[in-house]
């Protein structure tokens, strides 16, 4: 139950109950297989290849990764689902910024974005700051996330875009993460546990740039984030301009929708409910 980092300095994997909750938290991508997302998607931070701890900071290795198509077993496919106990993320309507929304955010925010005061102390005194419910720790890691989302853009900006607004955009948008993932945020003891995310591509459903916006945020405090694609499209990918994520390509291509989730043994049903 202890391991040397590379400096040959110990590191106890005992740990107290949520004793990294007021730590700065860092993640690292693990690049993975197909395979191995079912291994590593059900195992603790503290046994996956790249963690660390120390007092006052903690380093998480998080999945990202997309699954085109489904497996010629479909059963073994609904199955390592079922296991990843996910939750999901669902597509929010009223989550989609107006143009006029859009513009009013940037003449709103625009000069606070570049200014000295935009940094992780401030930010969660901010009137708009919605996150208070937090513990301060865990308050500063979610607003650094923010304010890395904003300085380093991974969504695309079109040629149409200025970069100044998608960055008032990305804020605004990351002001307004689901609650479920904020209770989540805040459940989960990172040493031992960690979050899992899923978006379930379906022909009827688009990923809004919000959407991407906000998953991209979420892996970046920590959540394993995993797109099941059974038809092979296009969410994610429409939307990032400097990120990179594992795409597994599996045996068939097929389209699947919430009309029919009760064929699959119930497993739509109880990510999804009535």
């Amino acid at each position: 139950m202890n391991q040397s980092d590379a400096s040959g300095q110990s590191q106890s994997l005992f740990f107290g109950p949520f004793e990294f909750k007021e730590a700065q938290l860092l993640t690292i991508p693990l690049k993975t297989t197909y395979d191995e997302i079912r291994i590593i998607g059900t195992s603790d931070a503290y046994l996956r290849i790249g963690f660390k701890a120390s007092p006052g900071k903690i380093t998480v290795p998080v999945l990202f990764a997309k699954v085109n198509g489904v497996l010629s077993n479909e059963t073994d496919y609904w199955n390592q689902l079922d296991e990843l106990h996910a939750t999901v993320f669902r597509h929010q309507e009223n989550l989609l910024l107006s143009k006029s929304e859009i513009s009013r955010d940037y003449a709103k925010y625009h000069s606070y974005l570049i200014s000295d005061h935009f940094n992780a102390k401030e930010l969660i005194e901010r009137p708009e700051w919605p996150y208070h419910q937090l513990a301060t720790g865990a308050q500063m890691t979610l607003a650094q996330a923010i304010i890395q989302a904003v300085n380093v853009l991974k969504v695309e900006v079109k040629p149409s875009e200025k970069v100044e607004v998608v960055k008032s955009q990305v804020y605004s948008t990351l002001l307004r993460l689901p609650e479920e993932f904020i209770k989540l945020f805040h459940q989960f003891d990172y040493p031992k546990g960690v979050p899992k995310l899923l978006w379930f591509d379906q022909p009827d459903v688009t990923m809004s740039k919000e959407d991407a916006m906000q998953i991209l945020l979420l892996n970046s405090i920590g959540f394993d984030c995993l797109i099941y694609s059974p038809n092979g499209m296009n969410s994610i990918e429409n939307h990032l301009n400097n990120f990179n994520i594992d795409v597994f390509w599996l045996d068939q291509m097929k389209d699947y929708t919430l009309s029919n989730k009760k064929t699959k043994k119930g497993l739509f049903q109880k990510w999804f409910g009535e």
